[in-house]
């Protein structure tokens, strides 16, 4: 009678053990939460300032205050950008890393938006930052700002079908930069959102130049007025 206690006893335990291990949660997403996981995830994120560089423009003989932070509008986070050049043509290097492992000739451009006095235009590139082919979207005017003081915010896309391989490092073996961007998709790339701004010389050189940068990212689609999708990798929406 006692061994049977004893054996009782024991399967009890088991069974409480049993329990215990089926009420808990593992943590292990499940079949259901996976399918619900989006198919483009920004691994750096999104609104992280520290990830873009600021450098003096093409030909420019002096860096002057060339300074990147995040700022707030309203309840909107936004990238501020302050740069200056020594040249007429005035320009700055700005650019970032993207994340890693996207096939990013699966979209059809480059989207952001910003915010800058005055015309000017951006020199856009997407690139293998170690000394590896660059390809040239767009050099052209694509920003009609405002003269007064009051600037106003406006969505640049452009489509990677307009971009030209201008022979800035090797040349790639693949004769659209959406072909590249996917044959090349293990390689991480950089994107570079140059700002020109045409002053027509004078007191202007010198002189800073306020950028204001906001949901930076991909689009899909033919219709850049309106576009199919838009995948944001910096919406900068975290900054204080």
């Amino acid at each position: 009678m006692k061994r049977i206690a004893v054996l009782l006893g024991t399967v009890l335990v088991v069974l409480a053990a049993l329990f215990v291990v089926i009420g808990c949660d593992t943590g292990t997403a499940s079949k259901d939460d996976e399918e619900d996981t989006p198919v483009f995830v920004s691994p750096v994120g999104k609104g992280k300032v520290t990830d873009w560089t600021i450098a003096k423009g093409y030909e420019n003989t002096t860096a002057l205050d060339l300074i990147i932070e995040g700022t707030r509008e309203d309840d909107n986070g936004i990238l501020k950008v302050i740069w200056s050049s020594s040249m007429d043509f005035r320009s700055c290097e700005f650019y970032a890393l993207l994340p890693e492992g996207t096939d990013y000739g699966a979209y059809d451009g480059i989207t952001f938006k910003v915010k800058l006095p005055a015309s000017s235009n951006f020199l856009l590139l997407m690139r293998n930052p170690n000394g590896g082919t660059t390809w040239k979207i767009w050099e052209d005017y694509v920003y009609k700002g405002r003269d007064d003081d009051e600037l106003v915010w406006v969505t640049v896309r452009q489509p990677f079908a307009d971009a030209t391989e201008p022979g800035w490092g090797p040349a790639s073996a693949e004769p659209t930069l959406k072909g590249w961007l996917t044959a090349d998709k293990a390689v991480q790339k950089q994107i570079n959102l140059n700002p020109v701004l045409n002053t027509g010389g004078g007191s202007a050189v010198n002189t800073d130049v306020v950028t204001y940068f906001d949901d930076i990212g991909f689009y899909k689609g033919s219709d850049i007025e309106a576009p199919d999708s838009v995948d944001v990798v910096w919406s900068f929406d975290d900054v204080e």
